[in-house]
């Protein structure tokens, strides 16, 4: 119900007459000049209600309506940097802001309210002093909870038991060396289950792990071999194969004096790729290294039987200099767009000038790739050192003949070849490209040249690295370096992720990334990462800083039992955060309501210390909160385990508690007990789900009031509207 105005000028020209008004006579003594009013909209990525600016970022284009206390209404819209200034004058200062939830892409919604953080429609009174009103709006696909488990697979030398550990997990704080006193990993399943694995993605909604085959030589294929994708429940229980694609024929071959030689041509160019799911969990899409295709299969399946793919799509050629040279490997996923990332590999060429960093994207809304790369990257920039005296620069991919494979340097194979195996989407948008070094593929820990030519024993170290790709203002990626994408110097190259040096290598990270919106840090598969020589596991490096850690997590060893035998070469496959479904929020505020009705722009006092319970569907209590100083409250699943997904519930509202210091009822000490509550719909029969109170007050109670039973949305939702409004009987 709209109020009585408080003023002439208000009643009789409303906001924008009264801003003409002010402009052609001065000030107006009506009332006095109100402050500032700044709107700010942030997109939140750990559901605390809090804005945290080092992972926070402005979200422009996003529009809020402002009502003054005349019911006079316009819009406002974010700016670049995700604020709006909102014209005061000639108001008295109390405002009601609605987050116009239309003008949010597909991807956003309303993100919890609380600390510093208002739910979709708050009330503002700008009277006395100057605001800043932030709204957060989320994609839940990004949230994570606080230190979540990471899983990887272990890739196993063809000859180690079947029984030798496939995939494990493990906790993000660990550091130190699992075969020297830190906690061993996990294991849940074995190399006999699904044989050498790369691409990971994980079904939180169903809690299981997929995982893809990898051409690796030196191990062995799964029961279903270089095309399977294998599902395995998190908490244990039997691997399942989830489909299989047709990705190469080449077989693994133990029965040669040069050790799986001939499977050298294979590396890259068959078996799967980086597999990722999409946002809402629905879609699993998967890189096919031998066809070149992107497939995508209904990720709600449970087989058997095996899955067939929805669609299996190009991926399109960047026009690499060599027939064939187009090599995609990488995936990334976030705000519903695929990245899609390989290499021109230069290998028919051997011109390192032909080397290239091509990231594609993807529409799986329409099944198209974008017109053309939104990155294309000469890979001639300086690295670290692969070992002392050997540069890490990267150079064409070797020939696919075991007789022209090249002689080893000292013992150790120089030959760092690129492999762009995984890309992580930061929260500006950013990008972190893994680059897996297919050497670590070719070869591992003393193990015999492919080439007749070459009777040695070789030990591979890899050159694998994580390069920073920026976001600009226009929406462009820029190299690290470039474009103003910063870098630091040292480690013999000038590279934003640093650190990576210890006991003369330069580049130590391994190509598998894992990110983490809520954790400062972004982790990355690494060779010999705790400072254990001949070892594999994970490092971290700060987002901020680029910095890596002192001490990683150490997984595999060359020499301790199962944990396979490619020491510094590639042991692991992909690198991804178990998370959880994202929480649930409801509630919003108590509020004082002179006139009994709606919420009105000028009802901006909230009641403190009111007591609210909320109740199962049938009246047991789960979990009880006060109102702050704002008249809000907030129940999260975070807290209270028994708030689910599409659960009912009720609220009970005890006044008894209340706490009138600050109210502004107009008389002095006033009394609890003149305060009555609002009956839903009263003066508004049409009703306004965001502003009508919800409460029915309790028959058996003078104190108590309650609303009807209600039902919350999926996981990640926020329920913003259970208001209550309180008037003073005279």
């Amino acid at each position: 119900m709209r109020k009585t105005t408080k003023g002439a000028l208000r009643a009789g020209f409303g906001l924008g007459a009264a801003l003409t008004l002010l402009a052609l006579t001065g000030p107006t003594s009506a009332f006095a000049a109100p402050g500032t009013l700044t709107v700010s909209v942030i997109r939140d990525v750990d559901a605390d209600g809090r804005y945290t600016a080092a992972r926070e970022v402005g979200v422009a284009g996003i529009q809020v309506r402002v009502t003054d206390a005349d019911d006079n209404s316009f819009i406002v819209t974010t700016n670049a940097d995700g604020t709006v200034d909102v014209p005061t004058a000639g108001t008295d200062g109390e405002f009601r802001l609605e987050l116009v939830t239309s003008s949010l892409p597909d991807y956003l919604q309303p993100a919890f309210g609380g600390r510093d953080l208002s739910t979709a429609v708050t009330y503002v009174n700008v009277a006395d002093q100057s605001q800043t009103v932030r709204f957060g709006v989320w994609n839940t696909a990004d949230y994570c909870q606080v230190n979540a488990d990471l899983t990887t697979s272990c890739q196993q030398d063809m000859l180690k038991s079947d029984t030798s550990r496939g995939l494990v997990t493990f906790q993000n704080n660990w550091r130190g060396n699992s075969n020297a006193g830190a906690p061993q990993p996990v294991a849940l399943n074995t190399k006999g289950d699904t044989g050498a694995t790369y691409g990971l993605a994980y079904d939180k909604k169903q809690r299981r792990i997929f995982q893809g085959a990898y051409a690796k030589r030196a191990t062995s294929y799964g029961p279903d071999r270089q095309g399977a994708i294998y599902v395995t429940p998190r908490g244990g229980g039997a691997t399942t194969t989830f489909a299989v694609l047709n990705a190469g024929s080449t077989p693994h071959n133990t029965n040669t004096a040069r050790y799986d030689a001939d499977f050298i041509k294979a590396v890259g160019k068959e078996g799967l790729g980086d597999i990722d799911l999409s946002e809402k969990g629905d879609e699993l899409y998967v890189v096919n290294m031998y066809d070149r295709k992107l497939y995508t299969f209904d990720a709600t399946q449970t087989p058997p039987p095996t899955t067939l793919p929805t669609s299996s799509i190009d991926i399109p050629d960047p026009g690499c200099n060599g027939p064939a040279d187009w090599r995609p490997m990488g995936l990334g996923v976030r705000d519903g767009v695929v990245y899609v990332g390989g290499v021109c590999s230069a290998q028919s060429t051997q011109n390192a000038g032909d080397l290239r960093a091509v990231v594609w994207t993807y529409d799986p809304g329409t099944l198209t790739f974008s017109n053309s790369p939104v990155l294309d990257e000469q890979l001639n920039h300086t690295r670290g050192d692969l070992t002392p005296g050997i540069s890490a620069k990267w150079t064409p991919w070797t020939s696919d003949d075991p007789n022209q494979y090249p002689a080893s340097v000292n013992g150790t194979p120089a030959r760092p070849q690129p492999m762009l195996s995984d890309i992580a989407v930061e929260a500006n948008g950013d990008l972190a490209l893994g680059f897996r070094d297919r050497q670590g593929d070719l070869g591992g820990y003393q193990m015999i040249n492919p080439n007749p030519a070459y009777p040695t024993l070789d030990t591979t170290a890899t050159a694998g690295d994580i390069t920073k790709v920026c976001r600009t203002a226009a929406g462009t990626l820029v190299w690290e370096g470039t474009g103003g994408c910063p870098t630091n110097p040292g480690d013999g190259a000038d590279e934003f992720y640093h650190g990576d040096n210890w006991s003369g290598h330069g580049e130590r990270a391994q190509g598998a990334l894992a990110l983490s919106l809520q954790d400062g840090k972004i982790a990355s598969t690494y060779m010999d990462p705790a400072q254990a020589i001949t070892s594999g596991g994970v490092n971290w490096h700060d987002r901020t800083s680029g910095a890596a850690d002192q001490q990683g997590y150490g997984i595999q060893y060359l020499q301790a039992l199962d944990n396979g035998a490619f020491a510094k070469a590639n042991g692991l496959g992909d690198l991804e955060y178990l998370c959880d479904e994202p929480p649930i929020q409801i509630g919003n505020r108590v509020w004082y309501d002179p006139q009994p009705g709606t919420q009105n722009p000028d009802e901006w006092a909230g009641i403190p210390g009111i007591t609210v319970t909320l109740l199962s569907e049938n009246g047991t209590p789960l979990a009880t909160t006060t109102t702050n100083a704002k008249g809000e409250y907030y129940f999260s699943s975070l807290d209270v385990p028994a708030l689910t997904e599409q659960g009912e519930y009720k609220l009970r509202f005890d006044k008894s508690t209340a706490d009138l210091t600050n109210v502004p009822i107009g008389r002095p000490n006033p009394q609890i007990s003149r305060l009555r509550w609002t009956n839903p719909y009263e003066d508004d029969p049409g009703g306004n789900s965001t502003i009508d109170s919800k409460v029915e007050f309790n028959r058996n109670s003078d104190n108590t009031a309650e609303t009807d039973v209600f039902r919350v949305g999926n996981w990640g939702s926020v329920k913003h509207n259970l208001d209550a409004g309180m008037y003073y009987a005279r």
